[in-house]
C-alpha cells in the first residue's frame, strides 16, 4: 500500500514538473535577434512618364536615403540590405513602404 502511494506521489511530481515546463529543454534560452524597420515614402513627381521620389524616409541610417532620390533604386537598395517588404498602402498618395529586417512577429 505504501509502495503505491510513494509510487503515485512520485508520478504526481513528475508530470507537475513537465506540465510547468522544468525539464523542457532550452524552453526560455531562445532570444530572437531585434528586428529592424525600415518605412519609405514615395510619391509621383510626374505623370508622363510616371517618376517616384522618396518624400520621406525612416530607418537605420547606415543606408543613406534622403528625400528626392530615385525610389525605386532606393527601394532596392534597402531590399539588397536583407530587408523584406511587410506592408504597402498608399496615404494621401504617396505610397508608403514598410520593410523589417531581423526576427518579427
Amino acid at each position: 500500500m505504501r509502495k503505491g502511494i510513494l509510487v503515485l506521489l512520485s508520478l504526481l511530481v513528475f508530470v507537475s514538473l513537465s506540465a510547468s515546463g522544468a525539464y523542457a529543454s532550452g524552453k526560455s534560452s531562445f532570444t530572437p535577434p531585434p528586428a529592424s524597420v525600415a518605412i519609405l515614402g514615395c510619391a509621383a513627381t510626374s505623370t508622363t512618364p510616371v517618376e517616384y521620389q522618396v518624400s520621406f524616409y525612416s530607418g537605420p541610417t547606415t543606408i543613406a536615403i534622403k528625400a528626392g532620390d530615385d525610389c525605386s533604386t532606393d527601394l532596392a537598395t534597402i531590399l539588397n540590405q536583407g530587408y523584406r517588404l511587410e506592408d504597402v498602402r498608399v496615404v494621401n498618395g504617396v505610397e508608403v513602404y514598410t520593410l523589417v529586417s531581423g526576427f518579427a512577429l
